[in-house]
């Protein structure tokens, strides 16, 4: 069983340590529940050696009460990192994003779960503020988009996004990994950006996808509102309200 060490980041839910060549996840058994923790853990090992750059899974364990799951440490910076010290080389560095989740996206997993069923969940799981009108709204939606089997990370965003000492770029967090529709996961992405405030970025991120893979934006707009609602779960405040105003109107442009 791997040591804590370097204490890197303390969030509500988890700590992360250095240690050794590890990062350790520390999750909060009482915020935490031991099935989400080793879901997280399955979800890495599924997209491991599918050819692409992710952190190799070491070890899942226990201290105290508390699950723990060891990962590579992979020393570099952040794709966020890169894009904020070199703001002239911005649009480089979206392109590289977009190329990476575009071959991200060739990847067969087929036994990760359906990204369908989650969005569905995560609808229903809204009826404390999105009404039962926009909910049947968006289920019916969300039934009538086309059904894929892509690769989906779940949340791909230039922090979740390494460049080691050598160039090599790697993507960390697995832990919303699903199989679906690609757009969905564009979508997210773009959403990502807004909740930032970066608009600018937003766009150009999407057009560097739609034109890449020939797809219409409109296409992937018609995605924003199902995952706003989806991912509206986990944020409080103005962010909410930034992805509530986009589950409210029947074509967001």
């Amino acid at each position: 069983m791997k040591k804590l060490e370097q204490l890197l980041m303390e969030r509500a839910n988890k700590k992360i340590y250095k240690s050794g060549n590890s990062l350790i996840k520390e999750f909060d058994n009482k915020l935490v529940p031991q099935a989400e923790v080793l879901h997280e853990a399955v979800c890495q090992s599924r997209v491991e050696g599918k050819g692409i750059n992710i952190p190799k899974l070491q070890e899942v364990f226990k201290v105290g009460d508390n699950w723990c799951i060891a990962y590579e440490f992979i020393e570099g910076e952040t794709l966020e990192s890169y894009i904020q010290k070199n703001p002239d080389k911005k649009e480089k560095y979206l392109e590289k994003m977009v190329d990476l989740q575009i071959q991200m996206q060739q990847i067969d997993a087929p036994k990760l779960h359906r990204l369908t069923s989650k969005l569905q969940d995560r609808i229903s799981q809204t009826k404390d503020y999105i009404s039962a009108t926009t909910r049947y709204e968006l289920h019916s939606r969300l039934d009538a988009m086309p059904k894929h089997d892509k690769l989906c990370h779940g949340d791909f965003n230039p922090t979740n996004i390494i460049i080691d000492k050598k160039g090599d770029f790697y993507v960390l967090d697995w832990a919303h990994a699903t199989k679906g529709n690609a757009s969905a996961d564009v979508a997210i992405t773009y959403l990502w950006f807004g909740l930032k405030g970066r608009k600018e970025e937003a766009k150009k991120y999407l057009d560097l996808f739609c034109a890449k893979t020939d797809t219409a934006k409109q296409y992937v707009l018609r995605w924003v509102p199902i995952v706003a609602a989806a991912m509206s779960l986990k944020y409080e405040g103005e962010e909410k309200q930034f992805l509530l105003s986009t589950t409210d109107v029947v074509e967001y442009y």
